[in-house]
Order: C-alpha cells, then sequence, then structure tokens
C-alpha cells in the first residue's frame, strides 16, 4: 500500500464512551485525517469470526486507511474493521496492532520481592533477578 491517507481506530466493543485511547496515544505522531468508525448496535462484542456488518465507518472514498487496533487474538474485529472500511469506499486498509502485555498480577513486582527467574527465555531485564538490580528498591534503600 502507498502511504496512507487517513488513520482510523478499531472501536472497542464493549461500548466504550468517548474516543478510543489507542487514537490519543497515535494521534500526536501522525499527521493525518481521522476516520470515524462505530461497533453497530445489537453485535456481539467478543465475536471472534469475520463479521463486514460488525462496524460501520464514514464514507471514505478512494482513501488509504492506517488502521490501528490495540489488541490481537483471532484478528476478526481488525479484518471486520477492514471490511467496513472497505464497503465504505476505502481503496486500501493497512492494519496496524500496537499492544502491549500486561503480566497476570501474582508476576508484578511487589516491595522486597523479585520479579520471577527469567521470564522471557535467554533475556534478563532490568531489575531481573538475573540482572542483579532489585525490581522494587526496599524502603531503606531509597
Amino acid at each position: 500500500m502507498a502511504r496512507p491517507s487517513h488513520a482510523c481506530v478499531v472501536p472497542s466493543g464493549r461500548g466504550r464512551a468517548g474516543p478510543h485511547p489507542l487514537r490519543a496515544l497515535a494521534a500526536p505522531y501522525l499527521a493525518l485525517p481521522w476516520v470515524s468508525m462505530h461497533p453497530r448496535p445489537g453485535g456481539d462484542p467478543w465475536a471472534r469470526l469475520l463479521d463486514g456488518g460488525r462496524f460501520r465507518a464514514g464514507r471514505v472514498t478512494g482513501v488509504r486507511v492506517l488502521l490501528l487496533d490495540d489488541t490481537w487474538a483471532s484478528g476478526a474485529s481488525a479484518q471486520s474493521a477492514a471490511v467496513a472500511l472497505k464497503q465504505a469506499g476505502a481503496r486500501a486498509v493497512a492494519v496496524v496492532v500496537i499492544g502491549r502485555h500486561v503480566p497476570a498480577a501474582e508476576s508484578l513486582p511487589l516491595p522486597g520481592r523479585l520479579l520471577p527467574a527469567r521470564p522471557f527465555p535467554g533475556r534478563s531485564l532490568p531489575g531481573h533477578a538475573h540482572s542483579g538490580q532489585r525490581s522494587c528498591p526496599r524502603a531503606q534503600d531509597q
């Protein structure tokens, strides 16, 4: 795809009010106009299948859209959003997933407790047990 002319975020299917947080994070780095997209009423927010009717997008005749998503499990949401953009007239759609891994609560560092040994094969993390640093300094060390 040639350089995108517009940006869009896959909407949250769980009815998040207001603009998507991913848009707020990405907007300062993208000098592109934003395409609006909304989930269709009555849709299943946990759907794991491609559904071209799951979202509706504003008219985007002939534009190239950079579609941002904050998660990727089955790809159904991003693909369904891409279909909605194509149905609204987009010439091309490119999907980029921007996410983060949030560890389970029991693996989060607590004061005086080190992270579990080697959370990633072959890598040490700053503050990790194998790095020689504490993940959370004790109060008396500060």
